[in-house]
């Protein structure tokens, strides 16, 4: 774990060096960091997996029956807080099986960088859509399948004086005229992917037969971002990265192991619209994060993310809540 330390260190030394409030123009977005930022949400957080192999061809999907999570959470100056808990009744039992996992993902928006770390455990999966792997109208399920991830990605803001990124993702900002951003960045990924028996189903493949993979990438990545304001108010942000990473998997078969390195190009999307006024905002968030593994024959993707849907309001700390932190600090 010695490449993980090594990369918490260096993310730790870019929070601290861009962590200095910058200094905004106020035409583009104006600043409500003073207030207290509350928020409504209703999310969907997922990991899934998908295998294409070059010589078949096919490409096959499994995804875990993951719950929508109905929680609430505030921001204040630099800090922010969300807790959530899964909602059952919205979880589909229709032969997909059940998912036990545990999903921490944590997104840190400050005027200057992002930063976005993520720990996975998920442990059974389906294949999508229905019929895949059956030949019959239900579900292929891997109750013994667990695909465990860990790492992060950070990404210097340039644009910071007239594009916000917290406008867009924790709207404790309001971004009122139109303005993007190049933003580059440093990511570093590590997981595992464990099965009892062969990951891809004898009936699709009889190849392959590995069922552990073992992977870790580290590298760079460029990406924009873009919010386009309409009225002042309607707003809709896109941002898209690339990196190019080094990369280690290890395949274990039955009969051994077999070790690929080389560059690995990742993925990272995320698409936000809603409406922003001085008091309130609703917003709809897409963040997809794409890890790509591979052996020659195969390729493998691990897409990890969170829809979610919030109500946002902003109101004056109290002078009860003032004297809370004062005795905090």
């Amino acid at each position: 774990m010695d490449h993980w330390v090594v990369m918490v260190c260096i993310a730790v030394s870019m929070f601290n060096f861009s962590n200095l409030q910058a200094k905004n123009d106020t035409t583009y977005y104006t600043s409500y960091t003073h207030l207290i930022t509350g928020r409504l949400f209703l999310s969907q957080k997922y990991t899934e997996l998908t295998l294409k192999n070059k010589n078949g061809p096919y490409t096959i999907n499994y995804l875990p029956n993951s719950k929508f999570n109905l929680g609430f959470g505030a921001s204040y100056k630099w800090a922010t807080l969300n807790i959530a808990t899964g909602v059952g009744y919205l979880t589909p039992d229709d032969g997909r099986g059940k998912t036990k996992f545990i999903d921490l993902q944590f997104h840190k928006y400050s005027q200057k960088f992002t930063l976005d770390l993520v720990a996975q455990s998920y442990t059974g999966f389906y294949l999508f859509p229905k019929g895949t792997a059956t030949g019959t109208n239900n579900y292929y399920s891997r109750p013994d399948m667990k695909v465990t991830i860990f790492g992060g990605s950070y990404q210097y803001v340039l644009n910071n004086s007239r594009f916000s990124i917290q406008a867009t993702y924790l709207q404790n900002e309001w971004q009122k005229k139109s303005a993007g951003s190049l933003l580059i960045g440093i990511e570093s990924y590590s997981g595992r992917i464990r099965a009892d028996s062969t990951i891809i189903p004898t009936s699709i493949d009889r190849t392959l037969t590995e069922s552990n993979i073992d992977f870790f990438e580290a590298g760079i990545n460029v990406g924009y971002a873009y919010t386009l304001v309409i009225r002042r108010h309607f707003f809709a942000t896109g941002s898209v990265a690339a990196s190019i990473d080094y990369s280690s998997t290890t395949m274990r078969y039955s009969d051994g192991s077999h070790v690929v390195s080389g560059a690995s190009p990742n993925t990272f999307f995320r698409f936000v619209t809603g409406y922003s006024r001085e008091k309130w905002a609703v917003q709809l968030i897409y963040i997809n994060n794409g890890v790509r593994l591979g052996d020659g024959i195969r390729t493998a993707a691990l897409n990890t993310g969170n829809l979610r849907l919030s109500y946002v309001h902003r109101f004056q700390l109290g002078n009860a809540g003032k004297k809370a932190l004062k005795i905090i600090k």
